[in-house]
């Protein structure tokens, strides 16, 4: 059951990027590039190139070897940045206003955080339910060995 839901999840959001990147471009035909289409077009990019540095940072694909701690402080900055060129060229807030930014910037890093948190939580209970199948994997195999040699 858990598998449908995720993927229809999955589908869903498919779906909807999908719908969102072609009415946001008919949108743009029809009426310009209006506040809100260029805030639909530039989430869409900024989507997309947090996702492209998730990949490359948090994959084997490109990098092969680099710290965790590397991995994270490289994704912060490029997504920042990418956050920041988004938020420039859709002008999410007046670019001008330096309270909007350091708002911008703390809500970033809070996100950021719950994330590594989330994360670092999903990982360790998964090294917890390795351990403890590794652990009766061994005592299994030791009571194999036991039977095994008090049977000859």
């Amino acid at each position: 059951m858990k598998s449908i839901l995720k993927g229809t999840l999955t589908t869903g959001s498919i779906y909807f990027t999908a719908f969102m990147g072609i009415f946001t471009l008919m949108g743009l035909g029809f009426v310009g590039p209006t506040q809100g289409i260029l805030y639909s077009l530039t989430f869409l990019l900024a989507a997309f190139l947090l996702a492209a540095f998730h990949t490359l940072w948090f994959t084997d694909a490109a990098i092969k070897h680099l710290s965790y701690s590397l991995r994270i402080l490289s994704f912060s900055i490029t997504a920042y940045a990418s956050l920041v060129l988004c938020a420039l060229l859709g002008n999410w807030f007046p670019a001008a206003n330096l309270y909007a930014w350091i708002i911008f910037t703390g809500i970033f890093l809070v996100i950021l955080a719950a994330f590594c948190i989330g994360y670092q939580i999903r990982f360790k209970r998964a090294g917890e339910n390795f351990d403890e199948a590794l652990r009766k994997y061994h005592e299994e195999n030791e009571k194999r060995q036991e039977d095994g040699r008090a049977s000859k």
